[in-house]
Order: C-alpha cells, then structure tokens, then sequence
C-alpha cells in the first residue's frame, strides 16, 4: 500500500522520490453536489454526462492501486448559476468539503478550491478564504462562466487577486457555450473541452492576462487543449501582429513555456512529445482525471509508471518532481512524518 508520499530525504537534504505520483487532475464529487445539480449544469454536454459514483475510501483504494501518493483534488463540474446566493453557497460546501478531506488525511490529499465565478467580488472574498482560513493549495477556474472567457476584462480583478496573492491556479474546461456544438449529438468531452481549453488559453495570452500575472502559476487541463497541435498557428498570429499589445506579452510560444499542463487524457507518446516540446518536460504534470473513464485514469498512471516511451527522468519529472516544483510542502515533509 502507498504511505504517507511525501519526499524522502537524503543525508544531504536532497529531495527524493516520494511514495507514490503527485496528482494535479483528481476529481471529487461532494455530497452537496447532488446529481440533480450535476444535470442541470452546462447547457447540453455536461448534461449528458452522468456523474459517476464516488467515495473517500473508493478515492484511496484507486490511488493505493495506481501508486499515486498525493492528490490534490477539486470538484468535478463548475457551480456557476444565475442565482448568485445559489452559486456562491455552493462553492463555499464543496470547499469546506475538500478542506474537511485535506484536513483529515494531509498525507494524502490537496485541494483546489473552487470559485463562485462570474461573480467578481464574491470570488475575490472566496480566494482569501481558501488560501486563508482553509488552507487548500490554490483555486480551480473553468474555461468560460457561462460563456464568458477567462482573459475577459470582466475577470481582470480576480486575476489581480491570483496574482497578489502568488496563487497556483489549475484551470479546467466546461461546457462550450456554442449552441452549435450541442446540435452534434455528442458530450462536450469528446471535442470541446479540448477546444475551449484552446480558446482559454488564446484569450489569457492575447488579453495580456497572462503577461500581467507572471507570479500566478498556471495547470491546464489535458495537455493544453490543442494548443501542442496547433502552436505553430500562434507563430503565424503572432508574426502578423493583428492583435494589439504584442509589446507587452511577447509571443506565444514564449508565454507557453511558462505554463503547465497535465497528463489526464493525454498520456500516449505522440501527445506527450508535443507537449513537451512546446511547454519543456519540466512543465508537465501528472493527471489521472479519476473518477472519470477510470480505465483511462489507470491507464495515465501506468504510463507515468512504467511506460517504455518516457526515460526513467522524465518520468519522475512528470510525476512527482515538477509538482513538488509548484507545491514545496510536498518536497519539505519527510516520509512518514
């Protein structure tokens, strides 16, 4: 069984490989998000995506399984609503809820906790609470709030916040906001979310939201979207020098190369040399996206594990040394203790 995963040390000090993977892309499913809730999210895809059965012991019985030591954890679906009161009590649940987990089993558990976003104010309150009175490693935002982007002006504050406060923020794709999309007859899993991550990314860069956050520390989802495919795409965007404020951002590929990305869907080798290559190796992560398609879930972990496509270093990179890079408490606690 998988012990306490924090690093072990050597007599020097030196970091060394903990008890098991460090896990950026772990889903929980508080009680206080019913099912009933979970339906009525995200107008088509993620309405047709049923939420699976999930529980703490279940959770550990899967990562003792797969030798994943940590996860940091957040809520499967965003919360967002038209009802602010709604939204806002959600959030505040399924954090206490993560919090209650990390609190419980610190050995082997971290959280990201979730906002109450498009609601500016009440998500900067929430950001301090999290990080303050919590004590959970960062915060989770979606791609879009209802159709509204991250990199929108709408949001400038809440990054101002993230960056004041150094946040380490793991971004997530939602259901697309294109009614078009839906009248394909298939979840938005299959082709949005990768897309809207695509579009997230675009519009964080190309708002200068990116350049104006350069102490927030940034995890997207499946690999960065498509972003490994189409980079060089960016290249020619940005040699073309349409969009205002290039002075300040720089260009693409630059920007990417300070974000990460996570493994979660994403494992096969032609993906991960991509990625690689676009963002280095010492910017990708493990992600299992547990408890979602759990066969592709074991399967990232097998990959990281044991996989004959990655060197034995970049396998450690990817999943445990990069991550103790973004969170030093995982490199700072001997094991055991």
């Amino acid at each position: 069984m998988v012990r306490a995963q924090s690093a072990h040390r050597n007599a020097g000090g030196k970091a060394m490989e903990p008890d098991g993977l460090i896990d950026f892309h772990h889903h929980v499913i508080p009680p206080a998000l019913t099912q009933e809730l979970a339906d009525s999210l995200g107008a088509g895809g993620e309405s047709r995506l049923r939420m699976p059965a999930w529980s703490k012991d279940g959770m550990l019985s899967f990562m003792d399984d797969n030798r994943i030591g940590t996860a940091v954890s957040s809520v499967a679906v965003n919360v967002s609503s038209t009802n602010i009161p709604g939204t806002v009590k959600m959030a505040r649940e399924c954090n206490d809820f993560l919090a209650g987990l990390v609190h419980d089993r610190p050995d082997r558990f971290g959280g990201f906790g979730i906002l109450p976003l498009p609601y500016v104010d009440e998500s900067i309150a929430e950001i301090d609470r999290i990080l303050d009175e919590l004590s959970l490693d960062g915060v989770i935002l979606s791609t879009n709030y209802m159709g509204t982007y991250l990199g929108d002006p709408a949001f400038d504050a809440v990054f101002e916040a993230l960056e004041r406060r150094r946040a380490l923020v793991f971004v997530h794709p939602t259901a697309s906001p294109d009614a078009v999309a839906h009248t394909l007859g298939i979840p938005d899993f299959v082709i949005d979310y990768v897309a809207d991550t695509t579009r997230a990314i675009a519009r964080l860069h190309y708002s200068n939201t990116f350049a104006r956050t350069p102490s927030v520390r940034y995890i997207f989802s499946h690999a960065g979207g498509t972003v490994p495919f189409i980079v060089q795409r960016f290249d020619l965007l940005d040699a073309t020098q349409v969009v205002p404020g290039s002075e300040i951002r720089g260009n693409a590929r630059d920007q990417f190369r300070r974000l990460h990305f996570d493994t979660a869907i994403s494992f096969q080798e032609p993906v991960l040399a991509l990625a690689g290559d676009v963002i280095g190796q010492s910017q990708l992560v493990f992600g299992s996206d547990h408890p979602f398609s759990m066969d592709m879930a074991a399967g990232a972990a097998t990959a990281i594990n044991s996989a004959d496509y990655l060197s034995p270093e970049d396998r450690d990179a990817i999943g445990w040394q990069n991550a103790q890079r973004l969170l030093p408490r995982l490199a700072g606690r001997a094991s055991g203790a």
